[in-house]
């Protein structure tokens, strides 16, 4: 009888083909293309676990690519939804193996198995600029700016006190200890040269005895910092958690418009969030993308999903990570619809996903996509080397698209 257990378990030992909504999302899902440049089917890492689980599970499959390119969330003013849960929901799909979330609002509509990836939310940005390795000035950045001016006002402070001192002091030769030579006298002591000058009254040794105190400390600080400052990479981030981030007007962000993140955002009663998701909300041009290919190659700051993040970072050599705070606690799960239909299909996903992890068979899975690339050892040699032109020659070429093509939009380009 058609709605019973019995019916449903033998239309589904009938029919061992699944219909399968994904989305083209690196490195998840991707166009294979052969070394003569045609494209045939898809490759990535949840087409690999997509075929891990059919040939466990004795399944076959279809693959369609979402034509909304979304992930889904409600239409405006309606009940229906977009993207892949809207595939399920209308019966287009049966499954949707992607990188998605599961939220409240999406729970509500679908069942999801347990996470095949952990993740959480975390900031993505181009590196800082590094700073010169060769420059005329290069000597004086052991020390700051305002280091080296009081330093220079006490040096004239000090040369002045000597010249007084030799006028007041029936000791000492006003001729010998005039304002030029006494400077000359105390930059010989900092350079430990001798002068030829000689104090003779009591008050110009005491104040020499101070310079040669100064000096030695300066000198001391200022070795202390040469060899670290030319060898070392500075890199100074701008900010380094989420709470100062929504405090700073300098660098705008953004999220892709419909996701998890910016559901995250949207729906918080922190106050910190609160004011993320005014800024984004309010931003003109908008700071929302359609994927995370947009927002790598367009928002300055892009708030995405960790597991994602870490992949883009092994990419481009121009991206770091910022902080290493991660929010919340989720994960990619596989999407079926609610009922008989998806149940018995859910515990058998869920169960051979656990199987996975426990072997470390999904750990081997992203690897293969996260950590094998060109890219990844050319970005590695780089850091290794410490040279710029090959974290130049490196970058994606994504990243170096004319920022000309987003009008208006100057400060979405990297």
């Amino acid at each position: 009888m058609p709605g019973s257990h019995a019916f449903e378990s033998l239309h589904e030992q009938q029919r061992k083909v699944l219909k399968v909504t994904t989305i083209a999302e690196r490195p998840y899902v991707m166009e294979k293309t052969l070394p003569d440049g045609t494209i045939e089917g898809y490759e990535g890492f949840c087409i690999d676990l997509l075929d891990k689980l059919a040939l466990h599970l004795g399944f076959e499959y279809e693959l369609n690519i979402v034509r909304d390119a979304k992930y889904g969330r409600p239409k405006a003013n309606s009940t229906e939804w977009d993207g892949m849960i809207g595939e399920i929901l209308n019966g287009n799909a049966d499954i949707a193996v992607a990188p998605i979330t599961v939220t409240a609002r999406r729970l509500e509509v679908v069942d999801f198995t347990d996470p095949f990836l952990q993740l959480g939310i975390s900031m993505l940005m181009r590196t800082p600029d590094k700073k010169a390795t060769a420059s005329i000035t290069s000597f004086m950045w052991p020390l700051s700016p305002r280091v080296w001016m009081f330093s220079a006002i006490g040096t004239f402070l000090t040369a002045f006190v000597i010249t007084l001192i030799a006028v007041l002091s029936p000791r000492e030769s006003p001729e010998q200890f005039n304002i030029k030579n006494s400077f000359w006298y105390l930059m010989c002591i900092l350079l430990r040269a001798g002068s030829g000058f000689n104090c003779q009254s009591s008050a110009s040794r005491i104040a020499s005895s101070v310079w040669w105190t100064f000096s030695l400390v300066l000198i001391a600080q200022y070795t202390a910092n040469f060899a670290a400052v030319l060898t070392v990479d500075r890199k100074s981030m701008p900010f380094n958690s989420f709470e100062e981030l929504g405090n700073q007007t300098e660098y705008s962000f953004g999220s892709i418009y419909g996701g998890s993140t910016m559901q995250f955002f949207q729906y918080s009663r922190l106050e910190t969030f609160k004011r993320i998701w005014e800024r984004m909300e309010n931003a003109t041009p908008s700071s929302f993308v359609e994927s995370n290919d947009q927002g790598v190659e367009r928002v300055y700051v892009f708030l995405m999903e960790s597991a994602s993040l870490e992949y883009e970072v092994t990419q481009n050599c121009n991206l770091t990570r910022v902080g290493n705070i991660v929010l919340g606690s989720n994960g990619y799960s596989i999407a079926l619809p609610k009922g008989m239909k998806g149940s018995r299909w859910r515990e058998k996903l869920t169960r051979q996903i656990l199987d996975f992890n426990e072997k470390g068979i999904m750990m081997m899975l992203k690897n293969n996509w996260w950590k094998s690339s060109e890219q990844t050892e050319e970005c590695q040699s780089a850091q290794s080397t410490g040279g710029e032109e090959g974290s130049g020659g490196a970058l994606d070429s994504r990243i170096l698209s004319d920022c000309s093509s987003y009008s208006g939009q100057d400060w979405l380009c990297l």
